[in-house]
């Protein structure tokens, strides 16, 4: 099974490079990763080429911000235009994925059988934020849950997306109806 990471940058190349590295030093690394740059700058496209990593590593860069949805798409068309069976780790780009992450995710999936399937989420401080929630379909919101334990959810963030190939097949892509947030929903 192939692994491919999506990464969408829009004026965080520097954060967009610590996820990368951090990609490269954990213990099961994709097989690919494409960055989407949105709004890309001669600065940015410079310094996102500049470096090597363990994985292979291809661009698209997009002179206009076209938001995150549209361009999780193009990175998963791109992903699928070589190897359609492949699976897709949709990642935000100023996240620091540990050690382990990839090689949990997939577990979890193959263990599931789920087709999209989340980390949890915690920041810097290693305070838990999120990672699923809950809507509320009479008052219109969603929240977070709010323990890692949890298992009450309706819907896994995207800030960590494990789509499998199966599950692409059967609901397609993104909507880009969503320019920024709720596209997961």
């Amino acid at each position: 099974m192939m692994i491919c990471t999506i990464l969408v940058n829009y004026r965080q190349t520097t954060k967009t490079l610590q996820c990368l590295q951090a990609l490269d030093s954990m213990s099961v690394i994709p097989d690919r990763v494409i960055i989407v740059d949105n709004g890309c700058s001669k600065e940015s496209k410079n310094q996102l080429q500049s470096r090597k990593y363990r994985f292979r590593t291809d661009f698209l860069f997009n002179r206009d911000n076209l938001g995150f949805a549209a361009a999780c798409n193009q990175g998963i068309n791109l992903a699928l235009s070589e190897d359609n069976s492949c699976d897709i780790w949709l990642l935000n780009n100023d996240t620091i994925p540990e050690k382990e992450a990839l090689k949990e995710l997939v577990q979890k999936a193959s263990k599931t059988q789920a087709g999209i399937t989340g980390s949890a989420i915690y920041t810097e401080k290693g305070v838990f934020s999120g990672g699923a929630g809950r809507t509320h379909p009479h008052l219109a919101t969603v929240s977070r849950i709010k323990s890692p334990d949890d298992k009450d959810f309706d819907y896994i963030e995207g800030s960590s997306f494990f789509i499998s190939h199966d599950c692409l097949e059967k609901t397609g892509f993104l909507s880009e109806d969503y320019f920024l947030y709720f596209e997961e929903n």
